[in-house]
């Protein structure tokens, strides 16, 4: 099996997910919250692989992670958030349009307001990385698992508090990105019948147990532990949809080339939203087609130049050339 097409139609289909529980409500919505963000997670582990050189780690990352961020805040929230004529002489209007971006997280909205998810993946590698430097598997296991206490305790107890880049979140996001890693490491294999059956549960109970769901965003994690089983059990599904995917080609494709392209899909996707809401239509199914493949079109273009590509899409080899060039 051809691991990164594989891993890439799994990024296609996360993607998709995240447009369509954008564009879509109710139950539709429900369900795709439940796996959705925790999809990408797993993908994190499952990709990962440990780095004994920390500081060069970081560095790497902030290159396709943070650059990427920093670039797209540039663009889309302070031309778009700039302080109204009447406001624009009040020195508290001022302070949060420069500090909201800073600050990241529960502070970004609407055309931003996904980019939460970039700053709290990247503190989840970072941390991941330590734990897998200073703990034995064993040693690893009982933290997550801490982990994923204290994380119900900010969501039940402490539901309004959150740290800034969602940092809170990641207590939640690191046990998914574990279960990838796990997977990954020791190729545990879960027969397909009984996920399927699994799954099936799943997929039914939602209709009847409306909180079993996520919304990572602003901590709210389910039921807990049963909400977070249920999501691994999705991943899992989709897992197994993907390497049956991956053997017809033309089904594998575009889920692949969309997958590759999941980071700018997932920065465009909103604002596009928004323009076709606003000038166009408010369908829902035109809307979420169309914001898919604007994205995927701007992906392209960002590919063809090296400044983009480095700014935008975290191209290393793009943003290493840019500097020796100076």
């Amino acid at each position: 099996m051809n691991r990164k097409e594989y891993i890439d139609i799994m990024k296609g289909i996360g993607i998709i997910s995240v447009v369509a529980g954008h564009t879509y409500i109710g139950i539709t919505k429900q369900i795709i919250f439940l796996f959705h963000m925790p999809l990408f997670f797993f993908l994190g582990g499952y990709l990962f692989k440990t780095r004994t050189n920390q500081l060069q780690y970081i560095k790497d990352k902030s290159i396709h992670l943070l650059l990427p961020y920093i670039s797209f805040l540039l663009l889309l929230y302070f031309p778009f958030y700039y302080p109204s004529a009447s406001n624009s002489f009040h020195a508290s209007s001022w302070f949060n349009y420069f500090a909201i971006p800073i600050v990241g997280g529960q502070a970004l909205s609407t055309i931003v307001g996904v980019f939460w998810f970039v700053t709290c993946f990247f503190v989840t590698q970072q941390l991941f990385n330590v734990l897998t430097l200073k703990f034995s598997n064993l040693k690893l296991q009982i933290v997550l698992i801490l982990f994923l206490i204290i994380s119900y305790i900010n969501s039940t107890f402490y539901i309004d508090f959150w740290l800034p880049w969602n940092i809170n979140v990641v207590f939640a996001a690191i046990p998914f990105f574990y279960i990838g890693f796990l997977f990954k490491n020791s190729q545990l294999k879960i027969k397909s019948w009984l996920l399927i059956t699994l799954s099936t549960l799943v997929f039914i109970s939602s209709f009847f147990i409306t909180t079993n769901t996520y919304d990572m965003k602003y901590a709210k994690y389910g039921i807990p532990f049963v909400t977070f089983f249920s999501s691994v059990i999705i991943i899992l599904f989709i897992k197994l949809i993907s390497s049956k995917i991956e053997k017809y080609k033309y089904i594998s494709t575009p889920f692949t080339a969309i997958g590759k392209a999941s980071m700018t899909i997932m920065y465009l996707h909103i604002p596009i939203k928004l323009l076709i809401n606003y000038y166009l239509t408010t369908d829902k199914t035109f809307t979420f087609i169309s914001a898919i493949l604007i994205s995927f079109s701007f992906h392209l273009l960002f590919l063809k130049f090296r400044i983009s590509s480095a700014l935008l899409l975290g191209s290393k080899k793009d943003y290493i050339n840019i500097i020796r060039t100076k």
